[in-house]
């Protein structure tokens, strides 16, 4: 593939992100930016578990290839739309800027702008992707998702099918970012979670198991009556 005026412009991009922005970007971006994206985009992380779910039902029909191919698609969106898109999102005040650039971000892969990824966790919610690895792994997560994509694109594009453990270890990775690396984040900013990654600021969310759902409701609607 040939190098066009298009990689051109965009290797400028991240040449001045780095350069000039990286700095700035850090000590402005605040956790109220993050949850007011995720606020705004409570499904945000959807796609990837329902990509997560996918995995589930080709692994346990013994289809461990096809199904490799979705616990890498969880793990690669999970980073992309929730966790850098908000971020950059909320980077941005300008909203189609924002939208723009966080679609150019998002296309051109993780490698470029990792940096801004990982700094931005480590200031909102205390977590280091340079260095933190799965319980069961003593290799860093955020290579265990390159050497997936890698596999990946092998599988796709030579043919290279992945063994069942490959696929398995592609579950425990995509499970990582959203189980563990995610909800740290949502935590960090107040919010909780519900089914399939939805993000919620409900206070009265933590009521439930010990009140019946009737009764949260009719808080929910005494509150809201008097809002």
């Amino acid at each position: 593939m040939s190098y066009d005026e298009n990689d051109a412009a965009m290797d400028a991009f991240y040449d001045e992100m780095r350069e000039q922005l990286y700095p700035e970007i850090i000590n402005d971006f605040t956790s109220e930016r993050l949850q007011s994206y995720f606020l705004s985009y409570p499904e945000a992380a959807k796609p990837a578990y329902l990509a997560l779910e996918e995995f589930l039902r080709l692994r346990d029909a013994g289809f461990f290839s096809a199904a490799f191919l979705f616990a890498v698609i969880a793990a690669e969106v999970a980073v992309k739309t929730a966790l850098l898109k908000p971020i950059v999102h909320g980077l941005i005040h300008n909203l189609h800027t924002s939208t723009l650039i966080t679609d150019l971000v998002v296309r051109n892969g993780l490698d470029r702008i990792e940096n801004l990824l990982f700094e931005s966790l480590n200031s909102v919610a205390n977590i280091d992707l340079n260095s933190f690895c799965r319980p069961t792994s003593d290799q860093k997560l955020w290579s265990e998702i390159k050497d997936l994509q890698k596999k990946r694109d092998h599988l796709v594009h030579r043919a290279q099918m992945p063994s069942s453990t490959e696929a398995e270890i592609a579950i425990s990775v995509a499970s990582a970012v959203l189980e563990t690396v995610f909800p740290i984040v949502i935590k960090a900013i107040d919010l909780h979670l519900h089914e399939r990654g939805r993000i919620c600021n409900d206070s009265l969310c933590k009521l439930e198991g010990e009140y019946s759902p009737e009764w949260i409701e009719e808080l929910r609607s005494r509150r809201n009556s008097n809002a």
